[in-house]
């Protein structure tokens, strides 16, 4: 895949569901490449037990130009791999950072 001049590698697209998608460290390369101002994350919700552990972060992305985008993300021990159990915050923070990336620079999904 090519876009803005800006190549991302095939090995770093990855199949899920049948679909090809770029995996976050790409994305953030990618990102990166064409001039990012900032990118920021904010935790919304800390897991505990009243919310079934489930971590809720959001990600802002202000690009070279100037153009701000927003989202979230969530993260529970159900619903992440066996090896990040511990982590939901940072697995929600990724994943929040992944689709504003996407949304900022119009990367696949």
């Amino acid at each position: 895949m090519q876009t803005n001049n800006v190549a991302i590698k095939q090995e770093d697209q990855i199949q899920l569901e049948s679909l090809d998608t770029i995996t976050y460290g790409e994305r953030l390369s990618y990102a990166h490449q064409q001039g990012i101002q900032s990118l920021e994350t904010k935790i919304i919700q800390f897991p505990n037990a009243e919310n079934k552990h489930t971590a809720i972060c959001s990600a802002t992305l202000v690009t070279q130009n100037g153009s701000i985008f927003t989202d979230v993300a969530d993260a529970s021990a159900e619903g992440v791999p066996l090896g990040c159990v511990e982590s939901p915050v940072c697995i929600a923070a990724d994943k929040a950072k992944s689709r504003v990336i996407a949304d900022g620079f119009n990367l696949q999904s």
